[in-house]
């Protein structure tokens, strides 16, 4: 529910700028954001790390709650979470809307969007949205509990991708 709810903050209407390219102070956003999360931090509602782009830079980031409640470790936004499948749907419907604006289209190659990727001129962003592009369940692999504190650049996914298929 925690992942949820910092989900559903990022889908939330909260108006960061009159009209595009207009600048908005930080501090007033800083102040807006924190208004409107800090009632649910403070109950204990929302645990998570917050960050928020404009024009193509960070507008505003701030990390809420523990990460370990146990160490006394509070998030930061460095702060890093297995949300796992939750952020699935979210990551479709953008992907949708992207495709809808004609920025892309289901059927580019990954290939196209990140050059290096490992057999990404074989995989397809459709195959990402059906979970058929043989990229298999990072989680469930024997090196995932050594790999998975790796930097994404070097670790688990960049390896395993040649056991699998693309459309199977």
């Amino acid at each position: 529910m925690i992942s949820l709810g910092a989900a559903l903050l990022l889908v939330t209407p909260l108006p960061l700028s009159q009209e595009p390219g207009a600048s908005q102070d930080s501090v007033t956003l800083a102040s807006r954001i924190n208004g409107f999360v800090q009632p649910y931090a403070t109950s204990s509602n929302f645990t998570g790390v917050i960050l928020v782009r404009q024009h193509g830079r960070v507008a505003f980031t701030h990390g809420y709650g523990m990460a370990s409640h146990e160490l006394g470790v509070r998030n930061t936004p460095e702060s890093r979470f297995h949300i796992a499948s939750v952020s699935k749907a979210f990551t479709a419907a953008a992907v949708l809307l992207l495709e809808e604006r004609g920025k892309l289209s289901s059927s580019d190659a990954v290939g196209k969007r990140v050059p290096d990727y490992p057999g990404g001129e074989k995989i397809l962003i459709e195959h990402l949205l059906k979970h058929t592009s043989g990229i298999p369940n990072l989680g469930s692999q024997p090196e995932w509990a050594r790999e998975e504190r790796m930097s994404h650049d070097r670790g688990i996914g960049r390896t395993l991708w040649t056991r699998y298929s693309a459309g199977d």
